[in-house]
């Protein structure tokens, strides 16, 4: 009879955890998934942040997190995961009443990309482990993961090129740190540029003349699409990392830098487009337009590119054209913009530097 009692109590135990746990186990549950940084380059670390909240004084014995990110992902603990064309990770914790469970996961970000973690399922079972529940969560966190970062070297020749034509050629605002030479006193001047010495022993007042590089802007032009038959990833990617380094160099050195690509962006669909900037945070703006670009959405044609860009921008720029397709539209192109006399060049990215062939104002770069 009292065994009968106790299988009876069970029972009845058994089955009002089961109605209260079926009830009340997502109440007050919250799961937050979160990069912890905004931006970071390719090939550095990064952390993802899991956050589990029970508000309610029922413990959840048994509660897994699952979620998926980008294949290029390396979580530095795989734990229970599974990697196809996504990166599945389940994580399995046990949450007390009222208590909140952080844990961090570091990994690497092994490709340049925009990349969210939009939604979450959450899995628990009951305290006999005998039912499980589910629920999907939506989460709102994002991280940007810029271009690598390449060796400029080989950009030095072609830009002393450039800056030596700009100069020579504009003399756009005058600089202190690039003397031109003295000439006479007009009523515009600032008193400060009267050069007194001078004056005494002329008679007349003279000012100092500079001029400088420092307000030429730079518009990079971005071919997002290749010739490349086995490469072709690697050489749109290559292509993606030299015009990001590119930026980065002209911007160190006070050139106002402006970017645009026949590539769209991922989130808009656009053309890619990032207006002229030079203050110091204005690589991070181009690094990020350069992450959302999806290479698998159809491309402009590049000579209309340019040819509109060209048309369409105020006088005085500088064009500088980073592709790794040497196809004869281009050509026509950038030889019919010299002939306007535009100032353009060209950087080619080349799989052998023996199947370049060269031709005026265009410089190849071999791709690692």
């Amino acid at each position: 009879m009292e065994f009968v009692l106790v299988v009876i109590l069970v029972c009845l135990l058994y089955g009002i955890q089961h109605r209260y746990f079926r009830k009340h186990w997502n109440r007050e549950l919250h799961v937050d998934l979160n990069f912890l940084s905004r931006g970071i380059n390719a090939g550095e670390n990064c952390r993802l942040e899991e956050v589990i909240t029970n508000g309610k004084r029922m413990p959840l014995p048994a509660l897994q997190v699952k979620f998926r990110t980008d294949a290029s992902f390396r979580f530095h603990e795989d734990g229970n995961s599974v990697t196809t064309d996504y990166y599945y990770r389940q994580d399995l914790f046990s949450v007390g009443g009222r208590q909140r469970v952080t844990c961090c996961l570091k990994f690497c970000a092994r490709q340049r990309g925009f990349f969210q973690i939009t939604e979450v399922d959450i899995l628990v079972k009951n305290f006999f482990f005998t039912a499980q529940y589910s629920i999907r969560q939506s989460n709102e966190t994002a991280l940007y993961v810029y271009p690598y970062k390449r060796d400029t070297k080989s950009f030095d020749f072609l830009y002393r090129q450039m800056m030596g034509e700009i100069i020579a050629k504009r003399r756009i605002e005058e600089d202190p740190f690039a003397f031109r030479g003295i000439r006479e006193y007009h009523r515009s001047d600032p008193m400060r540029r009267i050069n007194w010495k001078s004056s005494a022993r002329n008679g007349s007042l003279l000012v100092n003349s500079f001029e400088s590089t420092a307000t030429q802007t730079v518009c990079v032009l971005l071919d997002g699409q290749t010739q490349s038959v086995y490469a072709r990833k690697k050489m749109q990617e290559m292509g993606i990392s030299m015009a990001s380094s590119i930026a980065g160099k002209l911007l160190q050195t006070g050139i106002p830098v402006s970017l645009y690509s026949n590539a769209r962006d991922i989130l808009t669909g656009e053309l890619v487009k990032i207006e002229p900037g030079s203050h110091r945070r204005h690589l991070e703006t181009i690094d990020r337009g350069l992450a959302r670009i999806d290479l698998d959405q159809p491309m402009a044609p590049f000579a209309e590119l340019i040819h509109n860009t060209v048309a369409l921008e105020d006088d005085g720029k500088c064009y500088l054209i980073v592709t790794s397709d040497d196809r004869p539209s281009l050509r026509e192109e950038f030889l019919r913009q010299r002939k306007n006399m535009t100032e353009i060049y060209g950087m080619i990215l080349c799989e052998s530097m023996e199947q370049w062939e060269p031709f005026e104002g265009f410089y190849p770069w071999e791709a690692e």
